[in-house]
């Protein structure tokens, strides 16, 4: 793309960024823009943040991949919630990788092959579909292929595989099945484990410069932090400020903001067609949010909590002990949420986690301390009068 791009051009490479992929049936005008500008957009990509645009012009559809310089938690398929659902995801992928377009087939007839090839790999829980745990999971693969785009569901409700093994569902494969999976030159069954296929990822990256990572890490999660940066590279980001700034709010129209500890990519005004963190939809992002709002109250009535640049430290007494204290506040809240059940050392646990995954705060278990960071203190969530729902 030109030295500055247009607002049509910041769409385009926000829509790639947001998308998992951009289907012409889909999004018929935008798809038209990126197959004009595809060698533009591909070469911007690859250069500034080492992301591949794919597959190529003229094929119903675009796709960035998004490979992160480090994975986490809550990466992945949002209504996935446990490793079966992925364990049966790649088994369905690989039945119907061997279908043809346009195939059609019975859900029942597609359980008996999955049930010979389940057979024939060491799962670490055998799959009974006697088990509504385990129906559930093939149910959310289903409904995922469906909303993707990957399967057409003629006939039948693949809500009833939930009530009874015997359901009539009538399944259409589509074009793009085959291109969902990133193909590696590899066969995945020379993978040990997760963290070999990581190795091999990082490979594929090998002579990349270290700001290009930054800049990716930038783009793919919530914040980078200072520890996350290789020894003088974060200080390298903080005299480079002006000229990385330029280049994101060129390209996103996101601002570049870097503290101490802390750097990422904000943009004031909140944006549509987003998917954004602490929009109410997990218990724990909607916890946060109101937490964070406690914390924030906490810092106003106590400014000597501040570290530097809007950091909170406090030991894991006092994190426990604002928590229960927080607790008792919004209790009227807390009776309409399942974590109500929850014992305190689980919540203190699970929250902790939770925001420790979302770069909201760094631990340091050796010295028992916790640090609110940057993208902690910068959202907040209030509990609607009207609707006792959270808001943002």
């Amino acid at each position: 793309m030109s030295s500055s791009c247009s607002d049509t051009d910041r769409e385009i490479v926000n829509l790639l960024l947001e998308e998992f992929w951009v289907r012409e049936d889909t999004y018929p005008a935008e798809y038209r823009l990126i197959n004009e500008a595809y060698p533009r957009l591909q070469r911007l990509f690859q250069e500034k943040y080492h992301m591949r645009l794919g597959p190529q012009r003229n094929r119903g559809y675009f796709r960035l991949e998004k490979v992160p310089v480090e994975p986490f938690p809550w990466m992945g398929i949002t209504t996935f919630r446990r490793p079966l659902d992925y364990t049966l995801l790649c088994a369905t992928l690989s039945i119907l990788s061997n279908k043809g377009a346009d195939e059609q087939f019975l859900f029942h007839s597609f359980l008996e092959e999955l049930k010979l090839l389940l057979g024939e790999l060491d799962l670490r829980v055998k799959v009974e579909w006697e088990e509504y745990a385990h129906r559930l999971s093939l149910k959310q693969v289903f409904s995922f292929l469906e909303s993707m785009g990957l399967l057409y569901r003629h006939d039948g409700d693949i809500d009833g595989f939930l009530y009874r093994v015997d359901v009539p569902v009538l399944y259409e494969i589509k074009p793009l099945l085959g291109s969902f999976l990133r193909h590696h030159q590899r066969d995945f069954a020379d993978f040990g484990d997760a963290a070999d296929f990581i190795r091999y990822e990082h490979q594929q990256l090998e002579g990349e410069s270290v700001t290009t990572r930054l800049k990716r890490t930038l783009l793919l999660t919530p914040a980078l932090l200072r520890h996350e940066a290789p020894d003088g590279q974060f200080q390298n980001l903080s005299m480079r400020r002006q000229e990385i700034g330029a280049e994101f709010l060129d390209v996103t129209g996101y601002d570049f903001e870097i503290y101490g500890t802390t750097a990422m990519l904000m943009q004031i005004e909140r944006p549509s067609g987003k998917t954004l963190f602490g929009n109410g939809d997990s218990i724990m992002s909607r916890l946060m949010l109101l937490f964070a709002a406690f914390v924030r109250e906490k810092v106003e009535a106590n400014p000597d909590l501040l570290l530097h640049e809007r950091v909170v430290a406090v030991s894991f007494v006092t994190y426990e002990a604002w928590l229960e204290e927080f607790k008792q506040q919004t209790v009227e809240y807390w009776h309409k949420e399942p974590s109500q059940q929850w014992s305190m050392a689980r919540l203190t646990s699970d929250l902790l986690e939770e925001m420790a995954g979302w770069k909201m705060v760094t631990v340091d278990y050796h010295d028992d301390m916790i640090y609110f960071e940057q993208p902690f203190m910068r959202n907040m969530g209030v509990i609607a009068p009207e609707t006792g729902s959270v808001a943002v």
